[in-house]
């Protein structure tokens, strides 16, 4: 009986062993000639985690079957690599700097008490790039655009600015800062007044990266929707949910 079961498992960790292989074929195989491939490519995770469960078990069982799956997570490792990212891990080749950025959708600052708390977050983040969507400013605010500038320029000596809605009462579109020298800049049109699209090329030491600023267009949601949406919300009482849930 106990043959049995050892004999079973073999076969269970060949057969895992071959959908493991399988799943990393999925990554260079088109989807299109063989689709099922890309479905094992999406259980790519838990077929490294079975592996490593096979080896802890034949290691428990002083068994040579170990070595299959071991040697396999040993053969693909930079695969799972990218799956499991190990701590410590660096992906950078030696001497070649590592970059830190910063995105975030500033609203036109919201004000100067905004404005002030951004500005502190972009200086105790300090990253080296910072794109920020919706970057631009009220005309009828104090917060001028040569006041926002000469902030950002403290820190960053290098940006690429794009206000593509430029109205009677704000400005505003996008804006790609950099502590790196930038070289190239590049608008990235769309048939939308809110898709807006910038690209930076960026000499970082010997390199020069791309990199892309983006607002996506939202589903425009006014606040008189939100506060329609809020009200039939506050007017649903108990008793209409247990209706509602009756039907």
């Amino acid at each position: 009986m106990r043959k049995l079961i050892k004999y079973a498992i073999v076969i269970v960790n060949i057969v895992f062993a071959a959908l493991y292989l399988l799943a990393l074929l999925a990554a260079v195989v088109p989807a299109d000639r063989f689709v099922w491939l890309s479905f094992l490519g999406l259980i790519f995770p838990l077929l490294v985690i079975a592996q490593i469960g096979f080896v802890i078990f034949w290691i428990c069982s002083r068994k040579w079957w170990f070595l299959l799956s071991l040697s396999l997570l040993i053969v693909s490792h930079s695969a799972v690599n990218q799956v499991f990212t190990l701590p410590h891990t660096k992906h950078t080749a030696a001497g070649q700097p590592t970059l830190k950025i910063l995105t975030y959708n500033i609203s036109l600052f919201g004000g100067q008490k905004h404005f002030d708390d951004i500005i502190a977050l972009i200086k105790q983040t300090d990253a080296d790039i910072v794109c920020l969507q919706e970057f631009g400013f009220y005309n009828n605010s104090q917060l001028s655009q040569d006041k926002i500038l000469a902030q950002l320029d403290q820190l960053y000596p290098y940006r690429h600015l794009w206000y593509k809605n430029q109205r009677q009462r704000f400005w505003w579109g996008v804006a790609t800062f950099s502590k790196h020298p930038i070289v190239n800049k590049q608008k990235v049109t769309y048939p939308s007044a809110y898709n807006v699209s910038i690209y930076s090329d960026i000499v970082v030491g010997t390199d020069t990266v791309r990199v892309f600023n983006n607002h996506l267009e939202s589903n425009k949601l006014t606040s008189r929707d939100m506060q329609r949406y809020k009200n039939r919300a506050n007017h649903l009482n108990s008793d209409d949910i247990r209706s509602i849930a009756g039907h």
